[in-house]
């Protein structure tokens, strides 16, 4: 009669782990770059709509009248600055640095609306600004009337 022997096959195959662990590799290989790709587009969109909000505070600001003087925003490269008046150095009031190696194009330059009506004080052409993280953009466009919007 036979003897038929069990054979425990409690654990994996030097085979099946390395399967396994290739899987792995291959799969936080593709996922690592699309995550910080994705980091990197939420970190513009957030930085291009905090941007947009200091607009409207320096608009708001200038409508209400506060202090009795213009409001505006002073871009540089890496950093814009809530501001009152003309945005010489000694009126500002709110300092903003851009994180995550964005940089604001065509800097340095001053967004400012009139008191009252909240206006563009230089109404020649619609204020510009273009936020870059180097590769992908959003431009925040003010018109003569003081319309703010983000475009891609």
């Amino acid at each position: 009669m036979y003897k038929q022997s069990k054979k425990n096959n409690n654990g994996f195959t030097l085979v099946e782990l390395l399967v396994v662990i290739g899987c792995i590799s291959i799969l936080t290989a593709v996922a690592v770059p699309s995550y910080a790709l994705m980091q990197k587009n939420i970190g513009l969109s957030n930085a291009a709509q905090e941007v947009v909000n200091t607009l409207r505070v320096a608009q708001n600001n200038a409508i209400s009248a506060q202090d009795g003087v213009n409001w505006g925003v002073h871009f540089e490269q890496n950093q814009y600055i809530l501001c009152k008046a003309d945005c010489s150095v000694g009126n500002y009031v709110t300092t903003y640095t851009l994180n995550n190696g964005l940089q604001i194009e065509s800097a340095p330059f001053n967004v400012v609306f009139n008191r009252l009506d909240g206006t563009l004080k230089d109404t020649t052409v619609p204020q510009t600004i273009t936020l870059d993280s180097g590769g992908k953009q959003k431009t925040i466009q003010v018109d003569a009337v003081g319309r703010i919007s983000i475009t891609n």
